[in-house]
């Protein structure tokens, strides 16, 4: 089962709702307002199929109250310094990604898309539904850490051809 990330904005508050699979029939639903770590409730079944059936029953459900996928979605940069780069920045690099899609995904705000260096520079890269929150939210946890030291936080701008 791929991640099912569904949201609906009431007011000015933009709420999510999120399902995955952890086995072949024990799921994850998690749920809240986005950049809050709102309701994780594990999903069990007898078996793959009474599994999927139940999910899709909990999807329809969360449908029927207007969520739905998302229209919008930014790459959100966070750009550190690297002049050499070394196995130990490198494996730096890699834990801060598992590190963010962990928080993203939690939070309802999106998911890691990527890293890369070079030119004295290293970045990760993530998807967001709300950079400006997925920012604030990325920029309070990474505070006091080993990676609190970046050099800054964008939002990537994309050609219109370009895709995400």
């Amino acid at each position: 089962m791929e991640t099912i990330k569904l949201y609906k904005k009431q007011g000015e508050t933009l709420h999510y709702w999120q399902a995955w699979e952890q086995t072949s029939n024990v799921g994850v639903i998690n749920q809240g307002i986005i950049g809050e770590n709102d309701s994780k409730e594990i999903v069990r079944a007898g078996s793959k199929r009474a599994f999927e059936s139940l999910i899709q029953e909990r999807i329809n459900a969360i449908r029927q109250e207007g969520f739905a996928e998302s229209t919008t979605e930014d790459i959100l940069v966070i750009e550190y310094e690297a002049e050499n780069m070394t196995p130990n920045k490198l494996k730096k690099l890699h834990r801060l990604g598992d590190h963010l899609d962990y928080l993203l995904a939690y939070t309802g705000l999106g998911a890691f898309d990527g890293n890369g260096y070079g030119f004295g520079k290293m970045d990760v890269s993530v998807a967001v539904v709300d950079f400006e929150i997925a920012k604030r939210v990325i920029a309070a946890d990474l505070e006091d850490t080993v990676f609190g030291n970046y050099i800054s936080i964008t939002k990537a701008e994309l050609d219109d051809n370009e895709e995400l």
